[in-house]
C-alpha cells in the first residue's frame, strides 16, 4: 500500500518566503523553464527578490505573460536577462539590485558554512552552534550593519581626535 502524499500548498509556501530586496519594479526579459520543462520567453516587472528556506532565491514580480503577479526561481531562468537594454546574467541581476549572498542567508536567522550547510541559530539570543572557524558569514544583518557603519566612521573620528590634540 502506497502513502498518499498531501497536495502541495502553494499558497503557504509563497507566504514562507522572505524578501530580501523590494523596490521599484524593474522591467526584464527572459527565458524561463518552468516545473514541466516547457521554456517560454517572459516579461516581468519585477519588485521583490525573495528567498526560500533552502536558500532557493525568487524573483517575484508581474507577469505580462500571464497577466498577473508571478514567483520566478533564478535556477529555471534559461538566460541573460534584459534590463535597460543590457543583458545580464541572473547572478549578475541580483547584484545589480544589491541582493548579496549575506542578504539571503540573513533571510532565516543562521548562516551557511563552508561546505554549503545552513546551520541555524540556536536561540532567541542569536549565538551561533558551533561558530565556524572559517567560511563563516554574519546572519545578524543588523549587527552586521551596525559594525560595518563603525568602520567607516572610523577615519573621521581619528580625524577629529587628531585635529583636537
Amino acid at each position: 500500500m502506497t502513502e498518499q502524499q498531501e497536495p502541495f500548498d502553494f499558497d503557504a509556501w509563497q507566504r514562507s518566503l522572505r524578501p530580501v530586496w523590494t523596490g521599484y519594479p524593474k522591467s526584464v526579459e527572459f527565458t524561463y523553464k518552468d516545473r514541466d520543462g516547457k521554456k517560454e520567453r517572459r516579461k516581468v516587472n519585477v519588485s521583490k527578490v525573495l528567498v526560500s528556506d533552502r536558500m532557493n532565491v525568487y524573483l517575484y514580480g508581474y507577469c505580462q505573460a500571464r497577466q498577473d503577479y508571478r514567483t520566478f526561481a533564478i535556477h529555471r531562468i534559461e538566460s541573460k536577462i534584459r534590463h535597460d537594454k543590457k543583458y545580464y546574467y541572473p547572478l549578475e541581476f541580483q547584484e545589480l539590485l544589491g541582493v548579496t549572498d549575506a542578504d539571503i542567508e540573513n533571510a532565516w536567522g543562521g548562516w551557511i558554512d563552508s561546505d554549503g550547510t545552513f546551520i541555524p541559530f540556536k536561540d532567541s539570543a542569536r549565538e551561533a552552534s558551533p561558530a565556524p572557524t572559517e567560511g563563516w558569514k554574519a546572519a545578524d544583518s543588523k549587527s552586521g550593519c551596525l559594525g560595518m557603519a563603525a568602520l567607516l566612521l572610523l577615519p573621521f573620528v581619528l580625524v577629529i581626535l587628531w585635529a583636537g590634540a
